[in-house]
């Protein structure tokens, strides 16, 4: 009899332990991240990743946006860089082992600079980059890497697909007669 209470102990402490454990932050999915952009864009370019590291591809997402527009903080972090390349302002924020990059962006952060999820970290502006017609920026380039590798920023943030009715495409279909 007493063997079989120290068999229920058991028991009962580790399913309460484990009901422990699981509502630990390790235990559950990471959050999303929110959209660099508010309101939400749409998307003018995809993720496309080249097979290996030194051919071409396009390493990111473009977001639509224009000039001006206000780019924000997906997730808490630090400013690792920030500058311009190649004539485009870039801003660079470490997230653990993630590093989000945007650009072209104007911005007044500086490196080490903390970020919140949801901070302004700085304004779409045009610079010399396929975002850019002349002076007026089309879109916001956003990039996620862990390490040297390039993966889709897009996987972080909750996005909504809807899909359209196909009624309206077949209003002007003829059915098939069987006669």
């Amino acid at each position: 009899m007493r063997k079989k209470w120290t068999i229920i102990g058991l028991i009962v402490g580790l399913a309460s332990t484990l009901g422990w454990l699981s509502n630990k932050s390790w235990g559950q999915p990471s959050p999303l991240w929110q959209f660099p952009l508010n309101p939400p864009s749409g998307i003018s370019r995809g993720f496309e990743p080249p097979l290996h590291n030194w051919l071409p591809g396009h390493r990111g997402v473009d977001l639509q946006a224009h000039s001006g527009q206000g780019v924000f903080a997906p997730e808490n972090g630090t400013v690792i860089y920030v500058q311009a390349v190649a004539g485009r302002g870039v801003v660079v924020i470490k997230h653990g082992w993630l590093r989000t990059t945007y650009e072209p962006v104007a911005s007044n952060l500086t490196v080490g600079d903390q970020v919140f999820r949801g901070d302004l970290i700085g304004r779409v502006s045009c610079g010399s980059n396929h975002c850019c017609i002349g002076s007026s920026a089309k879109c916001l380039h956003w990039g996620l890497l862990r390490g040297h590798q390039y993966l889709n920023p897009l996987r972080k943030v909750d996005i909504h697909i809807r899909l359209l009715p196909i009624e309206p495409a077949l209003a002007n279909h003829k059915p098939i007669n069987p006669k």
